[in-house]
């Protein structure tokens, strides 16, 4: 017994012993970032054995000013060349990952890797750096908030186009309901009257070119009905002249509920361009009115050999409840392409003939009042998700715009058009989840999304959303950008968490910056400033 243990003893003298360290054997790579993360691989054995060592890592600026920063062991597959190096046919490689925090830490500092018993840096320690996280390149600030002493309302526009063929930008300012309501206290933007009116002002001589109004307000016994102007979009038409589409709906407040709107379909109109000879007309479709209840509209030129000429407008849409004791609502959404031909406004409804590959999260009874409801659906199943807003953009620079679609009680919606041969006018489409809804028990608030234009050189799309205060706990939302770059989609926050939980996002061009616009609205009053975020 005695002599088994001096062997033994003998044995585990002679594996720590001086000369024991040189056989310990291994070297760092570079370390990479991989998907967001810093990532250190090497191998490390000790040569002629099979047992897997751990490696210790360190991170400073010298080798006396250096902090642990954690350990691995060398335990994963090894090429032959490993195998040569450690005279072992045992898996000798290892690789380690550092956390957001380590890597916020200590990056751009030098590294040193051990492996333990007997301890022995490992080739290229003190050589190698920590990576720097991968560069952001868009940076948010706050500039200023000016106050409007008018007070108008939230939906207010401004849109800019050459009408008259002089070189030189026109001004269509679309307002909606700016004045008080006399029906007391109301929530949200249900607290304004007026007759919708567009505007379009000469850009040279800041004189009025053309003025469009229909009734934004009435009153009977059963209820109040006004017309709410929500959205004014630039459509380019035939010979690229530029049109005016005007969305808009009916809010009708029931007298045993003022307070809740019930939404209805509004005719849509257009204020045609006719070799700058302007007039206003409701868009029809088959000689019908065609009816959606608009949140918002944006329209979009695509440049395509197939389907160029006129231009493509999405309807964003929300929930209609036609009758207080029958709670049955639908989502209104289209997709549209209108041409020109003189006089006559031709429509062509994309909705219709290749529908998005659409799917909601909440179901309705619209199933069981099937005639109360017009205009077209996404989808078979015609869900009430609430969508609000959608915009285009071109982030991949091919000439083809992706649709991106936001609303209450959804996801964040991506979709790729692809042109399809069978349609003489039409796309297929793909769907991306940029946001699913949350793990904790619904979706997102989402109020607005607005693409930068095309004279701005960053591909970013903003993003208004209900903050915590109003939208609670678990759906709520702050205002942020999404900015394309390296293939992927960056999410990037504006400063404070601010939430405007607004429809108006406007953009200014500024040198090499870019000016975001938008207001606050909150639960009984809008906001009179109007916040400015700069983005470099």
């Amino acid at each position: 017994m005695k002599r088994y243990y001096f062997v033994f003893l003998f044995t585990v003298l002679v594996f720590i012993g001086p000369n024991a360290s040189a056989q310990m054997k291994g070297n760092i790579g570079t370390p990479r970032i991989v998907n967001g993360k810093a990532v250190i691989k090497g191998w490390a054995c000790f040569k002629g054995s099979t047992r897997q060592v751990n490696v210790h890592f360190y991170a400073g600026t010298s080798n006396k000013n250096r902090k642990f920063l954690g350990w691995t062991r060398a335990n994963r597959g090894s090429e032959s060349g490993v195998k040569r190096a450690c005279s072992s046919k045992g898996n000798h490689r290892f690789q380690y990952t550092l956390s957001d925090y380590k890597l916020n830490k200590f990056k751009g500092q030098k590294i040193w890797a051990f492996a333990i018993r007997p301890n022995k840096a490992l080739g290229h320690s003190g050589v190698r750096t920590i990576p720097l996280p991968p560069e952001e390149t868009y940076s948010i600030s706050k500039v200023s908030e000016s106050y409007v002493k008018s007070q108008r309302a939230d939906f207010d526009y401004e849109r800019k186009a050459d009408f008259n063929n002089d070189g030189v930008l026109d001004i269509v300012q679309c307002q909606g309901t700016p004045k008080k309501t006399k029906n007391g206290r109301t929530r949200f933007h249900h607290q304004y009257e007026k007759n919708v009116s567009i505007k379009i002002i000469n850009g040279k001589t800041r004189k009025q070119m053309y003025s469009y109004s229909f009734e934004g307000f009435k009153r009977d016994a059963r209820h109040t009905r006004r017309i709410i102007n929500t959205s004014c979009e630039i459509a380019f038409l035939e010979k690229n002249k530029p049109s005016v589409v005007i969305g808009s709906h009916f809010e009708n407040y029931y007298n045993n509920n003022k307070n809740a709107p019930k939404y209805r379909a509004a005719p849509q109109r257009i204020i045609l361009n006719q070799n700058g000879r302007l007039h206003g007309q409701v868009i029809k479709h088959s000689n019908k009115n065609y009816l959606s209840v608009t949140k918002d509209v944006k329209c979009q030129t695509i440049d395509h050999h197939r389907v160029s000429g006129g231009s493509y407008c999405f309807f964003s849409s929300y929930p209609t409840f036609e009758y207080p004791n029958k709670r049955a609502g639908v989502t209104f959404t289209s997709l549209l392409r209108f041409t020109r031909n003189g006089t006559r406004l031709g429509v062509n409804d994309l909705t219709k003939k290749v529908g998005l590959p659409w799917d909601g999260v909440r179901g309705t009874n619209v199933a069981k009042f099937p005639n109360l409801h017009n205009g077209p659906h996404y989808g078979k199943r015609r869900e009430n998700a609430n969508v609000i807003s959608g915009d285009f953009i071109d982030y991949r620079n091919n000439g083809t715009y992706d649709l991106f679609v936001v609303g209450q009680h959804m996801s964040f919606y991506q979709f790729k058009m692809v042109i399809d041969t069978r349609q003489q006018f039409g796309f297929k489409f793909t769907k991306t989840y940029l946001t699913r809804p949350s793990a904790k028990g619904g979706p997102t608030e989402y109020t607005k999304v607005r693409a930068f234009p095309d004279s701005i050189s960053k591909k970013c799309i903003y993003v208004s959303g209900e903050g915590k205060s109003i939208a609670g706990s678990i759906n709520y939302v702050d205002d942020h950008l999404r900015c394309y770059k390296n293939s992927k989609w960056v999410k990037v926050k504006v400063p404070g968490n601010f939430t405007s939980n607004s429809y108006n996002a406007q953009f200014v061009e500024k040198g090499k910056s870019v000016l975001i616009r938008t207001k606050k609205r909150h639960h009984t009053k809008f906001d009179k400033n109007f916040t400015y975020f700069e983005m470099d």
